[in-house]
């Protein structure tokens, strides 16, 4: 069963959590523009999924402090 999580990719991952940042980020009053605001959330999409791509093959003990980074 623990072999099933471990061929999720990465990408999806960071898309999912980054989504979940945004159900709760989008009712939220912004203090800045609404082009701004998107621009940001796609930079910080691009740098998860970076994070998360480079983190791949990284031991276990290091997999919780990566994802608790990614969080």
């Amino acid at each position: 069963m623990v072999d099933l999580y471990l061929d999720i990719p990465r990408l999806y991952t960071a898309i999912a959590e980054w989504c979940a940042c945004m159900v709760f980020c989008m009712p939220l009053k912004k203090k800045i523009s609404n082009g701004l605001y998107v621009l940001y959330s796609i930079l910080f999409l691009l740098i998860q999924s970076a994070f998360l791509y480079y983190t791949d093959n990284v031991p276990d003990i290091i997999w919780i402090p990566c994802m608790a980074v990614a969080i």
